[in-house]
C-alpha cells in the first residue's frame, strides 16, 4: 500500500496513520500545529516526510474531498543521524511530503535520528528515534486440519464450501522491541464439476501485534495463532479439495513509540461510531507538533507448505 494510500484510508479517524489529521472541537482552545507523519525502513529506497496544518473540525470537510488536505510544502526539513550526517529533505508535489533517496541517506538499525522542520512562519517541530536492530529471518511451522465440503441451502441457489483450520507457530529471536506479524496464507482450490475441472489461488492474511512479552508470546520466542481459509462454489460440485500452498511471513521490528501510536489509533478507530465512548487519544512524539516519527525494521520469510 502506498504512501498516499494510508492518509486516504485513514482521514475517517481525525488524528490518524498516515496523515495525522487532528480535529479539535469550538469549545476546547484551537492550537495552530505542525502535524507529522514519518515511518522510516531501511528496506525503503526513498525516506518521506509528512506535514499537515490541523485545523478545526467543523471549517473542513476532508473526508469528502481529499484536496482539502492543508499540506505544508514550504517547510525546511532535516534529518541527522548520531554521527552528526545530516541531510535536507525537498518536497515531492507527486507524493504530496518531502523525501530523500535512501542512496544519499543510510539508515543503521541501532541508530538515533532526529527530525527538524521549520516553517516560514517560524513554526518548528524537532523529534527523535532509534532504528530497531533488524532481526533473524523467522521460521514457521504448520499443522492444518480440513473440514469436507458441505451443501448449505440458500433462498435462490445451495452453497458449496470448504474450510482448513491452520495452526502457525511462528518463531523468531525477540531482542526487547515490539513486534507487528503478518503471516499471508497462499492456497489453491480444485474442485470439479459436471462440465468442468477449475483450480482458483488465493490468499488469506492476518496481522498480530504485540509488546515485548505478550501472554501469547512463550519462553521459546513463538508466537502460536489460529487461522482459517474457506472457499465456496455456486455450482454442483463432484470433487472438491482445498491445499495450501505457501505461508509468507514478516515479522516488524518496532520502538515503544510506534506501537503505542499505532494502538491508541486502533483504539481510537473501535470508538469512533459509539457517541457515549470517552474519547481516545492518540500518543505523539513530536516537540512542538502533532503526529509521529518512528521507524522499523522487517524481516521475511516463505515456508513452503508440506502436509
Amino acid at each position: 500500500m502506498s504512501f498516499k494510500t494510508f492518509t486516504y484510508l485513514a482521514i475517517f479517524f481525525g488524528l490518524f496513520f498516515s496523515s495525522c489529521i487532528k480535529e479539535i472541537n469550538e469549545d476546547f482552545d484551537y492550537q495552530n500545529k505542525i502535524v507529522v507523519t514519518s515511518y522510516l525502513s531501511s528496506n525503503d529506497a526513498v525516506f518521506r516526510v509528512e506535514l499537515i496544518q490541523n485545523f478545526r473540525a467543523n471549517t473542513k470537510h476532508i473526508s469528502e474531498n481529499y484536496e482539502d488536505i492543508p499540506y505544508i510544502i514550504d517547510a525546511i526539513v532535516t534529518i541527522k543521524n548520531d554521527f552528526g550526517d545530516e541531510r535536507q529533505l525537498i518536497y515531492d508535489a507527486n507524493d504530496e511530503c518531502y523525501s530523500i533517496d535512501s542512496a544519499s541517506f543510510h539508515l543503521i538499525p541501532g541508530l538515533n535520528y532526529y527530525l527538524n522542520a521549520t516553517t516560514p512562519d517560524g513554526k518548528k517541530i524537532t523529534a527523535k528515534m532509534t532504528l530497531p536492530p533488524k532481526i533473524q529471518p523467522p521460521t514457521l511451522s504448520i499443522d492444518s486440519s480440513s473440514s469436507p465440503y458441505t451443501i448449505t441451502d440458500s433462498i435462490y441457489y445451495p452453497i458449496y464450501s470448504m474450510k482448513k483450520d491452520l495452526e502457525l507457530k511462528v518463531n523468531f529471536s525477540a531482542s526487547g522491541d515490539y513486534y507487528f506479524v503478518y503471516t499471508t496464507v497462499f492456497y489453491s482450490n480444485h474442485y470439479t464439476t459436471s462440465s468442468t475441472d477449475t483450480v482458483v489461488h488465493g490468499i488469506s492474511e492476518s496481522f498480530m501485534s504485540y509488546s515485548e512479552k505478550p501472554a501469547y508470546l512463550n519462553n521459546n520466542n513463538t508466537l502460536e495463532t489460529k487461522t482459517t481459509i474457506k472457499t465456496e462454489s455456486y455450482d454442483p460440485v463432484t470433487s472438491f479439495d482445498l491445499s495450501v500452498d505457501s505461508v509468507l511471513i514478516k515479522v516488524i521490528a518496532t520502538k515503544e513509540d510506534y506501537y503505542k501510536f499505532v494502538n491508541s489509533l486502533e483504539k481510537q478507530s473501535s470508538l469512533s461510531n459509539d457517541p457515549f465512548a470517552e474519547p481516545a487519544m492518540l500518543y505523539s512524539n513530536i516537540d512542538g507538533g502533532l503526529g509521529i516519527f518512528t521507524g522499523f525494521t522487517v524481516s521475511a520469510n516463505t515456508v513452503k507448505y508440506k502436509p
